[in-house]
């Protein structure tokens, strides 16, 4: 038991630390980049791309750099590749929500491509355009197409799975990129409305722009909960070191923290975020 509460003690001591070091030192191995790419509106953010395709549980933070979090562009989460659980704010908009905004590539893949019976990205694209919206695209019009898609995304299609591939091309497709007719991306709009989801999980409070949403979608499910997880103050979808450390940074002074954050942070319940509750973070981790 000794040996344990030195090793918390240990762990906390040295959030402190690092805490304490300018952001040049070993502490600046926190200072990653975020998985949220964004634009900017009028009214705060939007959240255009995530980048870690491994999530099981993304949290989206009611700010970034200083800005609300109004909205999510389609397939902004269009990389996840499995089950996930998307924790939204409050602070989402329905009018910076688009028709596909939490479509997924499990998503496409269970919708559209074990349909399709496809093994090409062109094959699964001429399923989606022609067979599920009702287009007649012939197949020279579908390969110029996903040509013009895979070179606007340019990089990140290298190594991309099939329904990863066709998603991105779809949505290069949706935003009107590859000159399909306003017409016919209305008609896109409408059939990506009928997707549905079931591998896709949203939680936040109740009564949310954001719950309205997923009422109108197939199986999107919202689950009312706080919209946070206790001790996740980084607000990463999980609980780790890094979250000590920065209950460290914040009893330092070197970083502000988010009403939100504040909330995960406090993990004994009394109203205020401390050493105690680092603390707490860190016998988790011991378990």
């Amino acid at each position: 038991m000794k040996n344990s509460l030195k090793k918390i003690m240990a762990g906390v001591s040295a959030a402190a630390m690092l805490a304490a070091m300018p952001a040049a030192g070993v502490f600046a191995a926190d200072e990653t980049e975020s998985a949220f790419a964004v634009r900017e509106v009028e009214a705060g953010v939007v959240i255009t791309n995530y980048t870690d395709k491994t999530a099981e549980k993304i949290v989206i933070p009611s700010e970034i750099d200083g800005k609300t979090v109004v909205g999510v562009d389609n397939f902004a989460f269009g990389l996840v590749s499995q089950e996930v659980t998307i924790v939204v704010p409050a602070t989402l908009t329905l009018d910076n929500l688009d028709v596909a905004s939490f479509m997924t590539a499990a998503v496409v893949n269970k919708g559209i491509v074990e349909a399709s019976g496809a093994t090409t990205v062109n094959g699964v694209v001429k399923y989606w355009i022609n067979d599920v919206v009702g287009m007649n695209y012939t197949d020279a019009q579908i390969s110029e197409a996903v040509s013009k898609a895979i070179a606007h995304v340019g990089d990140v299609a290298v190594g991309a799975t099939l329904e990863e591939t066709a998603l991105m091309v779809v949505k290069e497709i949706q935003a009107g990129n590859c000159g399909f007719s306003d017409a016919n991306l209305e008609r896109l709009d409408l059939v990506l409305k009928t997707v549905p989801y079931g591998l896709v999980t949203l939680e936040g409070p109740d009564g949310t722009d954001a719950q309205t949403y997923a009422a109108g979608k197939i199986n999107l499910k919202y689950v009312v909960t706080s919209g946070y997880e206790l001790g996740d103050v980084t607000l990463d979808g999980k609980v780790n070191l890094y979250d000590a450390i920065e209950i460290s940074r914040y009893m330092m002074k070197a970083v502000e923290l988010t009403d939100e954050q504040l909330a995960a942070g406090d993990i004994t319940g009394d109203g205020i975020v401390n050493l105690y509750d680092a603390i707490e973070i860190a016998k988790s981790l011991m378990k």
